[in-house]
């Protein structure tokens, strides 16, 4: 029987399942085939047996069959896509993705096929793959339209994601899996109404669903709606969930309602699931006692690990990951608390600098020129302030409400003035909101080219609108006649366009002193969006050109614009937040620094701090880390001479 009669029974006996005879046929066509150099039977031969190997899980069998088929025949197309399916299922993914990379050179413009191979694509979260295989379809199947929705949110390119979940959930307005995905893409384009109305009707479609109310409270709390949090995680809790994420949140509702004996239970489960969950190990050293205290400095070392901390040569993604790097910060300040300042600030030198190489690796380090470019085409706009009085009258006029921006870098006392800020009758705070930079980043940093300064300006003027309608559905306010405050820092790009756009307003800059700002914002942990912040030279190069900003906005607009200090503010309350009060054109009253007695929900690194009573223990901290901050001051004072 000549070789091509033995695979063609080969493959027959393969379809009919009977695994163990097309196996012999195989091997008796591939010793034949070798013994009579046939290279077409050989690869033929190879393949077969490579897919039945596959097919059994002798996934190195497979590995090596498919191999050798493809040093005959390397541009197969059938060879490579079923080289690259054996490799996934053998779980070899970093070899995976080199198959893949060839495979789709390969792959015919074949919509059933480009799907099969966009799977196997966001199975091995070659995510912009998925979008690159499926683009040219105007129609996919309804899971293929899922992995495209999924790279475009993996990717954070959410208006995308957007379009798309609209387009599946209008298909299959019943389905969770979509009802999900598209309650999240509601979620990051912050329409939160919608997204509540998806979760509500996911949680009706999947009833006694534990982890549809855990992302339900997970929405509410993202919506500053801690009640209605905390009634969501009660609902996982009385279905019995045990998971991370459910002591997650429940930590964060605990923390929001002052409930530290609650946070702590929550944290010490959640590490019984998890040791390195960072948010635990947080609880337990920001909420916990001395003996907690103590367990952060005891266990952590080991759980970041030893060569990190020692400073050794790392490969910096083998090593970083999220947990890793906040529990960096969280045995830092364990400590800070012991007064171990030294151990405490090479702690956060390592932290910040892990975080500097992994920034650096995916090109979001900080760039100095870039930011200075920026600033400068800030000022170069011909902002025109309304100059409008916002006085106790006009306050009290039900038609002209009015907003106040409390604006400077991190750390620097926002949140301080917003709580006493937001004592008064008939005020609501916003939080750190981001409908100004929504909107004023692409209208100011990223214009239309055609589009003049002063038109841009000119737009300004009908922004106000829209960022009030974010502010409202965000925070679920429904009284039109409420005085709102921002309290988002980095609204100091901004103060020009503001005060163009809004008619009532008052902004104030909060400054802080060089050393004790940068340590503030050296032993905090902080996302991509500020760079800066771990690097010493860097954060003194962000400050100044902060600073030297919000020189601009105090010269070119004293009557809407005041600088407050916190360390005169920390020092004596009652006269500089009468101050304050005065140029604001606000009645004071000094029951407004008891704040702290009231429990709040608070969304903020330093919710902690505005839980107690103003003091002044903070102030000149930065001195126990005077060696260590000299290239700040270094820094700054060469900013200052240029």
């Amino acid at each position: 029987m000549n070789t091509a009669a033995i695979l063609s029974q080969a493959e027959k006996l393969h379809q009919q399942g009977d695994l163990q005879q097309a196996e012999l046929n195989y091997q008796a066509a591939l010793a034949q085939a070798k013994s009579q150099q046939e290279p077409s039977n050989i690869a033929s031969a190879l393949f077969g047996i490579a897919t039945l190997y596959n097919q059994t899980k002798r996934f190195d069998l497979a590995i090596q069959s498919f191999s050798e088929a493809l040093l005959l025949e390397p541009e197969a197309f059938d060879i490579n896509f079923n080289a690259l399916v054996c490799l996934v299922n053998a779980k070899q993914d970093k070899e995976a993705k080199k198959r893949l990379s060839k495979v789709c050179s390969l792959v015919p413009n074949d919509q059933r096929m480009k799907e099969q191979l966009a799977a196997i694509a966001s199975r091995l979260g070659e995510h912009q793959q998925v979008i690159e295989l499926l683009k040219n379809f105007s129609s996919l199947s309804a899971q293929a339209k899922l992995n495209q929705i999924s790279a475009f949110m993996k990717l954070e390119q959410w208006p995308a994601a957007l379009a798309h979940s609209e387009t599946l959930v209008k298909h299959f307005p019943k389905e969770p899996n979509v009802l999900s995905q598209h309650a999240i893409c509601l979620l990051k384009m912050q329409s939160f109404q919608k997204a509540v109305e998806a979760y509500t009707t996911l949680s009706q479609l999947v009833p006694n669903n534990a982890q549809i109310h855990i992302k339900f409270a997970d929405l509410y709390l993202l919506t500053h709606q801690s009640t209605q949090a905390r009634q969501e995680l009660n609902k996982a809790i009385l279905l019995g969930d045990q998971s991370i994420q459910r002591f997650e949140l429940e930590c964060k509702v605990c923390r929001i309602e002052n409930d530290k004996a609650g946070a702590l239970v929550a944290a010490e489960a959640a590490l019984g699931i998890k040791p390195e969950a960072e948010f635990a190990w947080q609880v337990k050293q920001d909420l916990g006692s001395e003996k907690d205290n103590a367990e952060c400095i005891a266990h952590l070392p080991a759980l970041i690990g030893e060569e990190l901390l020692q400073q050794q040569k790392i490969e910096v993604e083998k090593v970083y990951s999220y947990d890793r790097q906040h529990n960096l910060f969280t045995l830092a300040k364990a400590y800070e608390k012991l007064e171990r300042y030294q151990d405490a600030f090479d702690t956060y030198a390592i932290a910040n600098e892990l975080q500097n190489q992994h920034l650096t690796i995916h090109k979001k380090g900080y760039q100095p020129q870039v930011i200075e470019a920026q600033y400068q085409r800030l000022r170069s706009f011909p902002y025109v302030s309304s100059g409008s009085r916002i006085g106790e009258n006009a306050l009290k006029s039900k038609e002209s409400p009015a907003h106040y921006f409390i604006v400077g870098m991190p750390r620097s006392g926002t949140t301080l003035v917003n709580r006493v800020l937001s004592q008064q009758a008939n005020f609501q705070s916003v939080g750190e909101s981001n409908a100004v930079a929504n909107l004023f980043e692409n209208k100011l940093l990223y214009p239309n080219t055609q589009t003049s300064t002063e038109q841009v300006v000119t737009d300004l003027k009908n922004m106000q609108a829209s960022i009030d309608s974010q502010y409202r559905e965000l925070n679920q306010i429904s009284d039109k006649q409420l005085n709102l405050v921002d309290k988002m820092p980095h609204n100091f790009r901004y103060v020009g366009a503001i005060l163009s756009a809004f008619p009532n307003c008052k902004v104030v800059q909060m400054r802080r002193n060089l050393g004790d700002l940068a340590l503030s914002i050296y032993s905090q942990f902080f996302n991509v969006h500020h760079a800066y912040a771990c690097r010493l030279a860097d954060i003194a190069h962000a400050i100044y050109t902060a600073n030297t900003l919000m020189d601009e906005w105090s010269r070119r607009f004293p009557e809407q614009v005041i600088d407050v200090y916190y360390d005169e503010l920390v020092t004596a309350p009652e006269s500089q937040f009468a101050k304050l009060f005065s140029f604001c054109e606000l009645h004071w009253d000094e029951k407004y620094l008891q704040f702290h007695q009231e429990v709040v929900a608070s969304f903020t690194f330093s919710e902690t701090q505005v839980r107690r009573p103003i003091n002044t223990h903070k102030l000149g901290y930065w001195k126990r880390y005077e060696q260590q901050l000299k290239p700040v001051f270094d820094a700054y004072q060469l900013l200052e001479a240029t």
